[in-house]
């Protein structure tokens, strides 16, 4: 058992042979492909003597993923940045043959957390101006964090904007193979890369940002996408996933959703320009590239469970519209990905 296995591998770390739990480990609700789990032990020194989270990676995922969002995670959370220190990482600690790291506990729900239709048709253009303000101070706060700590930390872990591309053509060699225009197209007209590159989240939706009662941002999670760049990268993988807010639902709904999403978008744009300047002439392009991503991930799901494996993988969030990303990618760049037929699990 998960619980069992935790005393045996902190043993040795914490320096306490006999440990036991003041609170045993309970799955927390929000991870999509991590499992995540609170606990805390008894009679175990700092920082092991408070409530922590145990973030458990699935078997697939690569050692540089884990070792790049323990990195920036640890590095931004030091350099004062809202969001869970982590206490512990091993790259080659192993639970159940699968990688982890240890965090603190943050309290705290998920900003916009339980909202439905009918909220967003009563409080929508407060939602709006919520939303979009605190993405943009929080991106704001993020990209004035200097990096190079981190990087010295990372080494030769992949953390520019060739990761994105490198995955693109994992997605091909998968069999992906409608993706390999995408790809070429990506490459061929990346912007240059500007001497001043920012910590960039990449992924910061409402459900990676906890508040407290008042609205108040408590801690940013979940550092998978985390990328070294220009700012406008932010912008652009935040702005499509905002535009096309992606849930599995009817289509009217989801057409309403996108309503809202676009506008959301594009008051958050205004907002982190307000405050932070910057030449917007590349937002298209990393626009179109968190996209290619997300619908290369969707692909990837749909030839796993085609080929009858990948049971422990979750039907990524964006397959419900990887239509309607096909189309936005499109209208971007002039090229056609072609998806596998969709998958049931």
């Amino acid at each position: 058992m998960l619980a069992d296995d935790l005393l045996t591998e902190f043993a040795t770390i914490v320096g306490h042979t006999e440990l036991a739990y003041a609170e045993p480990p309970h799955l927390l609700t929000g991870g999509f492909f991590t499992e995540n789990h609170r606990f805390r032990l008894t009679d175990a020194r700092s920082p092991w003597n408070r409530t922590l989270v145990l973030r458990l990676f699935p078997v697939s995922v690569p050692d540089d993923i884990v070792r790049l969002e323990a990195t920036v995670q640890r590095g931004v959370a030091a350099a004062g940045f809202p969001t869970p220190d982590v206490v512990h990482f091993d790259p080659s600690a192993r639970l159940d043959s699968r990688r982890y790291f240890v965090m603190d506990y943050v309290s705290g729900a998920p900003m916009l957390g339980g909202i439905t239709i009918g909220v967003l048709a009563r409080q929508g253009p407060r939602l709006l101006r919520r939303l979009s303000h605190t993405t943009a101070d929080v991106q704001v706060q993020l990209h004035q964090i200097d990096p190079t700590p981190i990087l010295a930390e990372l080494g030769d872990v992949p953390v520019r904007v060739e990761r994105w591309f490198d995955l693109l053509q994992d997605a091909v060699d998968a069999g992906a193979t409608g993706f390999e225009a995408a790809r070429r197209w990506l490459v061929d007209h990346r912007p240059p890369e500007p001497s001043a590159l920012v910590i960039c989240h990449g992924d910061l939706h409402p459900g990676n940002m906890l508040v407290d009662d008042h609205g108040r941002v408590l801690a940013v999670l979940d550092w998978t996408v985390a990328t070294l760049a220009e700012p406008v990268f932010e912008l652009g993988f935040t702005s499509m996933a905002l535009s096309l807010a992606p849930i599995d639902a009817p289509p009217w709904v989801q057409r309403l959703v996108r309503r809202f999403g676009r506008g959301i978008a594009r008051r958050y744009v205004r907002a982190y320009t307000d405050r932070n300047p910057v030449d917007l002439a590349t937002l298209p392009y990393y626009e179109a590239l968190r996209c290619a991503m997300e619908v290369s991930n969707a692909a990837r799901w749909r030839l796993i469970v085609a080929d009858g494996r990948g049971h422990e993988l979750l039907r990524p969030t964006w397959d419900s519209i990887a239509d309607v990303m096909v189309d936005y990618f499109r209208a971007r760049t002039g090229v056609e990905i072609t998806l596998p037929p969709p998958a049931s699990a």
